[in-house]
């Protein structure tokens, strides 16, 4: 059967209120069974950007899993380069009776240019979510083949973030962003137990197991999007698999993994109020995240 579908993509680095509402509203004005974000794929080696592509990818399924007909796809990500829209909407076109592509208005003067866009023109129902000071007039849409204007009243850019921020590390400023939706509007599944003593079990857990430089931040009265974080350092690629298992072992049934994103030598488990980050010293090194924790709880209220 054929569907309505919509794809929205980009870099979500960091993904905060704005896209929320473009996805609330698209939800709203369109006839869609199903909506999917795309976040782009982006050089590990280049800095150019605030977040990982793990950290991209958790974000986005924490904030979006409640929400009905809304989709994570991973497919640019996998592809490991840029990825021309033309090509993922070739991807996704199978088997669909309208195809909505959603983008911002500040991406109208350059659309044009785009990759082979006189065919996407043709495939695509734009679908263009206000930006502030940007004029929508029909003479500007003239060179669109279809499109719908959505009006969204908050700014969907994650630019003016990261210049607030170190392009090495994590921000506060994007905690606040997501935190500011996901403990509104999204259910949290807390655990019974005592928080402290929660943690306690799970560095004992790693502790036992060979982890390594366990490091704990209570967050419970800050603005990150969990209340607590732990970080553990694995001798090596299996090992952050095998210490994975070994917390899966030791805390089930009364702790609830509610996400587990797997790559190349780091692992973050999602149990809703503790977040724990498995990785190699490299990686640990690399984006250095004890620092921003460190910072961010040092601001508690």
């Amino acid at each position: 059967m054929k569907r309505n579908i919509a794809l929205y993509g980009g870099s979500f680095d960091p993904p905060h209120l704005g896209h929320v509402e473009v996805v609330k509203v698209a939800l709203i004005k369109l006839n869609i069974d199903a909506l999917i974000i795309v976040p782009t794929f982006r050089n590990p080696f280049k800095n150019n950007g605030i977040a990982s592509t793990e950290l991209r990818l958790l974000w986005l399924k924490k904030i979006f899993k409640t929400f009905k007909k809304v989709s994570i796809s991973d497919y640019e990500i996998l592809k490991r380069r840029a990825v021309p829209s033309f090509e993922t909407v070739l991807h996704f076109e199978k088997n669909t009776n309208h195809l909505y592509f959603i983008i911002g208005a500040d991406n109208i003067s350059s659309l044009a240019q785009w990759n082979n866009f006189e065919i996407l023109n043709k495939k695509v129902v734009w679908v263009i979510a206000t930006r502030d000071n940007i004029t929508l007039s029909s003479e500007k849409l003239s060179f669109l083949e279809n499109y719908k204007i959505v009006e969204v009243n908050k700014d969907i850019s994650s630019t003016s973030l990261r210049q607030k921020s170190n392009t090495t590390q994590l921000t506060s400023s994007i905690s606040k962003e997501i935190t500011k939706f996901y403990k509104m509007e999204n259910n949290v599944i807390m655990q019974t137990q005592n928080l402290t003593n929660r943690i306690n079990k799970i560095s004992d857990v790693l502790d036992t197991n060979k982890g390594e430089n366990i490091e704990v931040f209570d967050l419970k009265e800050t603005n990150y999007f969990t209340d607590a974080v732990v970080i553990v350092t694995a001798l090596g690629k299996r090992h952050t698999e095998a210490l994975l298992d070994h917390l899966k072992n030791n805390l089930k049934p009364e702790e609830q993994f509610l996400g587990v994103d797997i790559s190349d030598e780091w692992i973050v488990v999602d149990m809703g109020d503790i977040l724990i980050h498995i990785m190699t010293s490299e990686y640990r090194n690399k984006y250095d995240m004890e620092t921003f924790l460190s910072d961010l709880a040092k601001e508690r209220a």
